[in-house]
């Protein structure tokens, strides 16, 4: 294995990653209207290929599984490996989640939903139960209920696969021998579509669409993928092939998303047959070519992604994730008392307002309040396997 980068370094290229990936999600989010548009119009047909967007999540799963495997691959023999892994992950996803879901318990535990009915209106849960979204079991609910979520609060089903993950990657880590964890991996991803096409023949059409999109079996490919590619690159017999052959990983790269914008151009929509089957595994396998690319210096338009400002996205990229439909929501109700939409220029003013609200709260957010928790949280470190190996030797804690 290589050294472990200083957990202070960032690597700036992931960083623009982060904040293309979230830009992604929120365009599609925010403009992605498409009962706004004539059937059959080039509007509409926009709107279809906006809709697509839905891979910055992907993007997302396995910058994540890169990320966070990589930290466990290095950590893999520490004493405390468990106990500091789930401390930081707390730190890093609670507050800021538990932060947004705070009007949820002002709405039923404090009674301000007889008082105003239409904030109650507006932070309802739909089909999914309250106690779903603190449980980061939302997911599950979603599939077996066959619905979306509330458009506020939806999107938190992607924290819900993440945190499941995190239930199952440190024991994978740990107890998989370094020597055999390339061969388990590649087979946890393949079993990820054929879970798909399960659901495909068990389910109703609708709860197969939404439990193909949004449980762990079935998009563990992209976060076991960004795991996979972890691995390579502190293996030495991969790395060292891969810097061999960095043009073929850069040439795989650009094939690879070619690949994904036909696929996108020949059917959009996120949850469709086509997505769910071979899909989500093409955007991933092209996710993990990227950061490897990158990491070898061959990704076309390195330089561009580590650009300040998109950086600095990529930084506020979680809490930017958590509030900018809420903050959407917000701005609508209060400008125009109606739901959000894109029917005018007004609307698409308030939509650019909204980004920029939700931009700005997402900075706010990180230098006050996520920032100084994570500098907490890694002032507890991962304690060396040498000095377990000493301390176990003369009996002493």
């Amino acid at each position: 294995m290589t050294p472990e980068p200083k957990q202070s370094e960032r690597v700036p290229f992931l960083d623009g990653l982060r904040g293309l990936a979230v830009l992604g999600v929120v365009v599609g989010h925010y403009f992605y209207q498409p009962a706004s548009a004539p059937p059959g119009s080039w509007m509409a047909r926009f709107f279809e290929l906006l809709g697509a967007s839905w891979v910055g999540v992907d993007l997302f799963f396995v910058l994540s599984g890169f990320l966070l495997v990589g930290i466990l691959l290095d950590h893999r023999s520490a004493p405390n490996l468990f106990r500091i892994f789930y401390w930081r992950r707390a730190c890093r996803i609670i507050p800021a989640y538990f932060a947004v879901l705070a009007p949820l318990a002002l709405i039923s535990l404090a009674g301000l939903g007889d008082r105003f009915p239409s904030w109650r209106e507006h932070l309802s849960t739909g089909d999914v139960p309250p106690w779903a979204y603190p449980l980061f079991v939302q997911n599950i609910v979603m599939t077996v209920r066959g619905t979306w979520g509330e458009a506020w609060i939806g999107p938190t089903w992607s924290l819900a696969v993440e945190e499941q993950f995190y239930l199952i990657v440190p024991l994978l880590i740990r107890f998989v021998p370094v020597r055999h964890l390339p061969t388990v991996l590649i087979g946890m991803v393949a079993s990820a579509p054929l879970c798909r096409i399960a659901l495909t023949f068990a389910l109703p059409e609708r709860n197969a669409a939404v439990g193909g999109y949004m449980l762990l079996p079935c998009r563990w490919d992209a976060l076991l993928l960004g795991a996979l590619a972890a691995w390579a690159l502190r293996d030495s017999q991969a790395s060292a092939w891969l810097k061999q052959h960095a043009n073929r990983v850069r040439m795989t790269v650009i094939i690879l998303l070619v690949a994904g914008l036909m696929l996108v151009l020949a059917s959009p929509v996120g949850y469709s047959l086509p997505m769910r089957t071979v899909g989500y595994t093409l955007f991933a396998v092209l996710f993990a070519g990227v950061v490897l690319a990158g990491h070898l210096g061959v990704l076309p338009g390195h330089r561009r992604l580590e650009h300040p400002w998109l950086r600095a996205v990529g930084r506020v990229s979680y809490c930017l994730y958590l509030v900018h439909v809420p903050v959407s929501c917000l701005v609508f109700h209060l400008v125009v008392r109606a739901p959000r939409s894109m029917h005018s220029g007004l609307d698409v003013l308030l939509m650019a307002g909204s980004f920029m609200l939700a931009l700005g709260l997402a900075a706010v957010s990180w230098r006050l309040f996520e920032h100084p928790i994570l500098r907490f949280a890694h002032s507890h470190p991962y304690e060396p396997a040498l000095l377990a190996v000493s301390r176990g030797s003369d009996g002493r804690k």
